[in-house]
């Protein structure tokens, strides 16, 4: 049987009319989704409606700008990314009670000035709160999905490793009509996905040791070898680690990786070519980056 072929080169930034299409009903249709680790070890490459993901490049955490106040994971980064039809990236925490936030940090105080952790809080509290760089309130993830509507796609990294967090996250979507991923370095929250909403696509996060969440999760996360566990639609890799064994073999099998995070053109020039997406940070918003980067 001869190997599928890498998804090749990254794609290229959006220029217009030749933008690939972005399915809004990609998380509901039924593909050959492959419920038998045997079988998704043979063979990984996802169903075509999970390939949205590698379409565009990606803006980490929005496209964010501290020099125009624009802070990360706000309502302001994200219709900036929607503007420039970029897909995005966030982080979410669950609050006290259980809504998913847009929020990156366990504790409020590099964002908000404000003493305390993220999951003590209400939504009426959240929504209380005021983010430093544009004194607007911080998202709840509803919040992000009404703005985005189905213009681009939506990676929801997923921080906390519980079950509740991804059933938090999936009622959160249901009803948006765009293309979005749950995403996350715990294996058990994707494998959560891949039991209860087959159909949504998936990505699992790697290529660094995470040592808060113990010695063995860690160990898994730096080396993927916790991806049989969640069998992902793609890989989201460190850019640092693309050369690594396991993501290596599996995008050798078909399986799409992106990587994070790009932070200057010299990193996109590193990574373009060994990968199939890129996550990026503000540089590319720049016209002497743009030129650099895809002439």
């Amino acid at each position: 049987m001869q190997k599928p072929k890498p998804w090749g080169r990254c794609p290229q930034p959006p220029t217009g009319g030749d933008d690939p299409p972005l399915d809004p009903h990609n998380n509901f249709c039924k593909g050959n989704e492959k419920n038998k680790l045997s079988d998704w070890l043979l063979d990984p490459s996802p169903a075509s409606q999970h390939r949205w993901v590698t379409a565009r490049p990606i803006a980490h955490r929005g496209l964010f700008d501290p020099t125009q106040s624009i802070p990360e994971n706000s309502l302001a980064a994200f219709q900036r990314a929607v503007d420039q039809r970029y897909s995005i990236e966030l982080d979410v925490r669950l609050l006290s009670d259980g809504q998913p936030a847009v929020f990156h940090d366990r504790d409020l105080w590099r964002m908000t000035g404000q003493q305390g952790s993220v999951h003590t809080l209400t939504t009426e509290k959240f929504r209380n709160l005021r983010l430093i760089l544009d004194n607007q309130p911080p998202p709840l993830l509803e919040d992000v999905f009404r703005l985005v509507g189905d213009k681009v796609g939506v990676l929801v990294e997923i921080k906390d490793p519980t079950p509740q967090a991804a059933q938090a996250v999936a009622l959160a979507a249901k009803g948006h009509n765009g293309p979005w991923a749950a995403l996350s370095f715990h294996a058990g929250v994707i494998a959560w996905f891949a039991r209860h909403h087959p159909h949504i696509t998936r990505g699992l996060n790697g290529g660094v040791f995470e040592w808060e969440y113990g010695f063995l999760p860690a160990v898994g996360m730096r080396s993927f070898f916790h991806a049989a566990k969640a069998k992902p639609h793609f890989l989201s890799c460190y850019l640092k680690r693309l050369g690594d064994p396991i993501p290596r073999w599996l995008r050798s099998r078909g399986l799409p990786v992106i990587t994070w995070t790009a932070r200057t053109p010299q990193d996109w020039q590193t990574a373009k070519n060994r990968c199939d997406a890129v996550i990026f940070e503000n540089f590319l918003n720049t016209p002497d980056s743009n030129k650099l980067i895809f002439e």
